[in-house]
């Protein structure tokens, strides 16, 4: 079913999901439903994809946390996600 959407429709539901505040459920959600096969079938072979010592999480994990600790840091800084508070984001001194 995932694969009848338009292009648009997915794109739209990713950059609501990436820009909530918990954007690591969302990324969970769709790697457990299989949906992440269809909608981003190019991060599909982080999971399980294992790293050296030095890491904690296997690719995918490292990801959802990172991803989810950038949704952090937009709160704190009054970032609302948008491509203006992508390009002003380092200037505020924001993930610093």
């Amino acid at each position: 079913m995932l694969s009848t959407l338009s292009q648009e429709r997915v794109t739209s539901e990713l950059d609501r999901l990436l820009q909530g505040a918990h954007p690591a459920r969302g990324l969970e959600l769709l790697r457990e439903t299989g949906a992440l096969d269809v909608v981003l079938p190019e991060l599909a072979p982080m999971v399980g994809c294992d790293q050296n010592r030095f890491h904690r999480y296997d690719v995918w994990g490292h990801t959802v946390a990172t991803v989810q600790a950038v949704a952090g840091s937009r709160k704190v800084c009054g970032c609302d996600g948008g491509l203006r508070c992508c390009t002003t984001w380092a200037s505020r001194g924001c993930g610093t």
